[in-house]
């Protein structure tokens, strides 16, 4: 009677392992895996997939885990392997192809001259003006020594060895106009050429009054900015003007001051009153430091009593 049961036990045995997940030894190509077969339970449980990839440690310490064959740049995709097939991952210039930069200004084409674009001009005069403390579009020897005292940038090294302005102030203590100073920059420049830049010298300067931290959005600030940006001097301003000094974008200026002028151009002359009546607040919320903020407020709690005070002295002296 105990054969017969046990008989029976290894009778089913096999019934239950057809049954089973298939293992790591059909993987392999083997037949039937009986109950006697050499793999282990837990192998049986879960068996191994190959072919994917090792995660964690066992794809740190594994042999078998697989191995990238270059270095991947920090402009190339993660996913550059589900890229489409007609794509060579080992070609060169596709793995080193970095992406566009969008322009910082996208008005229209770039300005520029026979020698520099605006943007360059102008990384030239912020340089020119930092060293211009006194503020009289002059640089003379005091303040070029001054200006070597400040915490120096890339752009500031570039320009002061560029123009070499240490070898022009031993040759004579003339102070260096914006002239001159763009002619050690360019010596190849055309009239042309520097009457393009002192151009663009306004826009920026125009820029820097509204950037500066004393800035208070007053009348007298906005007609400085206003006669930076009047190119001919007629005492009217266009939308082109404002565009090039890059104050103002083409949908600021088009919320701004068209919004009652459906006939409105580029050409659309703004005189000074148009022009603090629709940029004035704009430029005050736009430029207005939280500091000089309070310091107006203070201001104005002031003036107002010191304007009750003497409304009532009024009323008692009487």
């Amino acid at each position: 009677m105990p054969n017969l049961r046990i008989s029976a036990l290894f009778r089913g045995s096999p019934k239950k392992s057809s049954k089973q997940t298939p293992t790591a030894g059909t993987a392999a190509g083997n037949a039937n895996t009986d109950f006697f077969s050499p793999v282990s339970p837990s192998a049986a449980r879960y068996p191994a997939a190959e072919g994917l990839p090792k995660k964690g440690a066992a794809a740190r310490y594994s042999v078998s885990s697989p191995t990238r064959s270059q270095p991947r740049g920090a402009w190339e995709s993660k996913d550059a392997t589900k890229e489409a097939p007609h794509r060579d991952s080992n070609n060169r210039r596709h793995r080193l192809r970095k992406p566009q930069v969008p322009l910082a200004w996208a008005s229209s084409q770039v300005e520029r001259c026979s020698r520099c674009t605006k943007e360059e001009m102008w990384i030239a005069y912020d340089v020119f003006r930092n060293m211009d403390k006194r503020r009289r579009n002059k640089i003379g020897r005091i303040d070029f020594v001054e200006a070597l005292k400040d915490y120096p940038t890339l752009e500031k090294l570039k320009m002061l060895k560029r123009s070499q302005l240490e070898s022009r102030f031993r040759e004579s203590a003339q102070d260096v106009s914006l002239d001159e100073f763009l002619q050690l920059l360019w010596p190849s420049a055309t009239d042309e050429d520097i009457a393009k830049m002192l151009r663009w010298a306004q826009l920026r300067e125009a820029q820097a009054v509204l950037r500066d931290d004393s800035f208070r959005g007053e009348t007298s600030e906005l007609r400085r900015v206003f006669d930076l940006l009047d190119e001919n001097g007629d005492t009217m301003l266009s939308v082109n003007e404002l565009q090039r000094a890059q104050i103002f974008t083409q949908k600021e200026i088009a919320t701004l001051m068209f919004q009652d002028r459906p006939d409105a151009t580029i050409d659309t002359k703004l005189s000074f009153a148009d022009f603090c009546f629709y940029a004035q607040h704009h430029l005050k919320a736009m430029y207005v430091t939280a500091d000089m903020q309070k310091v107006m407020a203070q201001e104005q709690e002031k003036n107002q009593n010191d304007e009750l005070e003497r409304s009532f002295r009024n009323m008692f002296a009487r």
